[in-house]
């Protein structure tokens, strides 16, 4: 098992994933971010053995202030040689815009907040194995307030030093520290680590305070490739942690590129005044009359031979550019297709720990601390699906598979479904969780089992559980998920199940108001177009709505399973819709 860490200046880093060599090896750490503050009014020492000699490139640490600060943090390599003494050349002074950033100037809480820094040293220095040889030493530099350093056990600080040494990251066997930003591009599991003195808490991701980008659509540094090839699953094993000005995004909200005009011709040309695309990017086109034979509308296809105005087209990544024919008609809208396609569904599944006690999830802080996410963010936006739901239009009996509904919907074989309105009082059946769709003909689904126990009534809601493009589960319990403080989630097409979302910083509902708005940040938690349900436990969202726009929960469907179950969403001030 190894700790690795994404870095740019890795010569064959190119923030994928699964590329040969594209990581540093993490030498040395004590990766949990949980235990109390040691202020650095006293200079503080980290005593470190590398695990294998390298050039040693710098450490990340967890550093908080809960005051508006001027201070520098210095670090310093240490070397005991006969004695404690500073290496040449090996110290680096952070300022202020260094840690928390330049977007937050004025402001009562401006500075205010917990970030994981990377620290790196001006030239790489020369390391060896030897145990009891080096150090780091944190300190104040000049100007006033106070910074902390976050700790494992309220002595042991927070770190990971790195070298340059180059490593591929293995599946099932590593830990992951996101610096720069990273790609996830394949299938893969994230295993776990402890800290020291920390048995709860199984570290698999810490993702770095992104300061140089923080704007909503570049701050979060762990993303999802835009395009996938093939339906991916991240499996963590553990808590994946962010701070200030970090986070994780799975897709962006498409984006309308206006009227597109189209040849018809061997291949066809799209052409679109600077439209601003790339190869393999997707798009899809809307018309008020027709296409061309040879394109569909609401279709996605990929960018290929684009010029600053114009493109063409494939079905898939090399598939050739396609050939138009026929006769067109109206005016084609194009649109840039980012959010996460359902074919290439990207799955997010927490399980239990590796090590530790927590099962895997997202955890900002162990508590409501005023050093949360609180300038954190979550965007997630999967492919929508047309029909999200539909209603029973005839009495669905026990012991059939055929249901009738009030909508023809395009809902494909081996679709997870939930029939509701079962003719009794009280929970219903709860020894099946969900059916599945064997085929469909009109208005009339049929499944793969037969309704069972009772029957289901005219007007009962069909949700359909598998029909967005990302999926977040977990395949253990469930998921305990602490955002405390968190600037944004946007949560738009997705699956939920079993995940309970807490972020419980009301009290602290002023950092936001005061600081993101400097930087530009959405400030919002959106809950759309998503099922949310439960096989044997809870799933809810827990005082969220603590940020200056407040919480929306739009078009939403939840279902839970089981006599304990309990599927609700608690907001303050939510809109519904």
């Amino acid at each position: 098992m190894a700790v690795i860490i994404s870095d740019s200046t890795n010569t064959s880093y190119d923030g994928y994933l699964s590329t040969a060599n594209g990581f540093y090896r993490v030498e040395a750490d004590n990766l949990c971010p949980y235990g109390n503050l040691l202020a650095l009014t006293t200079t503080r020492y980290i005593a470190f053995t590398p695990a294998n000699a390298g050039n040693l490139k710098g450490v990340v640490l967890c550093l908080n202030t809960t005051s508006i600060t001027n201070r520098q943090v210095v670090v310093t390599l240490q070397q005991n040689s006969g004695g404690w003494g500073d290496v040449a050349g090996a110290s680096v002074t952070l300022e202020v815009d260094d840690i928390s950033g330049d977007a937050l100037t004025i402001g009562d809480y401006a500075d205010r907040g917990e970030y994981f820094t990377p620290c790196v040293l001006p030239t790489p220095i020369a390391v060896t194995a030897v145990a009891d040889t080096w150090r780091w030493k944190i300190a104040h530099g000049t100007g006033t307030g106070t910074w902390n350093i976050r700790t494992s056990d309220n002595t042991n600080p927070f770190h990971a030093t790195w070298c340059d040494n180059k490593v591929s990251f293995s599946s099932g066997n590593d830990v992951l520290v996101v610096k720069n930003k990273l790609y996830i591009d394949q299938t893969a599991t994230i295993t776990s680590k402890l800290g020291t003195a920390a048995a709860a808490y199984g570290m698999s991701c810490i993702i770095c305070s992104n300061i140089t980008t923080p704007e909503p659509d570049t701050v979060a540094l762990l993303e999802w490739i835009e395009t996938p090839t093939a339906a991916y699953t991240l499996t963590v094993a553990g808590i994946i942690s962010f701070k200030c000005w970090g986070g994780m995004r799975i897709g962006r909200e498409n984006v309308s590129k206006g009227v597109a005009t189209i040849t018809i011709a061997a291949p066809g040309v799209v052409t679109n005044t600077g439209h601003g695309l790339s190869n393999a990017q997707r798009v899809k086109f809307s018309t008020t009359g027709a296409l061309p034979t040879g394109l569909a509308a609401n279709t996605n296809y990929y960018v290929v031979n684009k010029t600053d105005n114009t493109f063409e087209l494939e079905s898939t990544i090399g598939g050739g550019s396609i050939t138009t024919t026929g006769t067109q008609s109206g005016v084609h809208t194009l649109t840039h297709v980012r959010r996460i396609p359902v074919a290439q569904k990207a799955t997010l599944t927490f399980i239990a720990g590796a090590v530790g006690t927590t099962t895997g999830c997202f955890m900002t802080s162990s508590s409501s601390y005023t050093q949360g996410a609180m300038r954190g963010s979550l965007f997630f936006y999967g492919e929508i699906p047309t029909y999200q739901y539909t209603t029973i239009k005839t009495l669905c009996v026990t012991g059939q598979k055929d249901v009738i509904c009030d909508d023809s919907v395009d809902w494909v074989n081996g679709d997870a479904l939930v029939i509701g309105k079962q003719n009794t009082t009280g929970t219903g059946v709860v020894t099946i969780p969900h059916n599945t769709i064997d085929s469909v003909a009109g208005d009339t689904i049929t499944l793969n089992e037969n309704v069972i126990t009772y029957n289901r009534l005219v007007g009962g809601t069909v949700i359909r559980l598998s029909g967005h493009g990302i999926k977040i589960e977990n395949n253990d319990t469930y998921s305990t998920n602490y955002v405390y403080n968190i600037a944004n989630i946007q949560f738009s097409g997705c699956d939920f199940k079993d995940q309970y979302y807490q972020s419980n910083g009301v009290s602290y509902y002023t950092y936001l108001a005061d600081s993101y708005n400097k930087a530009g940040l959405l400030e919002q938690y959106l809950f759309e177009d998503c099922t949310i349900w439960s096989s044997s436990t809870e799933t809810y969202f827990s005082q969220l709505c603590i940020t200056p726009k407040g919480a929306k929960f739009n078009r939403c469907y939840t279902y839970r399973q089981g006599e304990t179950t309990a599927c609700t969403s608690f907001f303050r001030s939510p809109h519904f819709s």
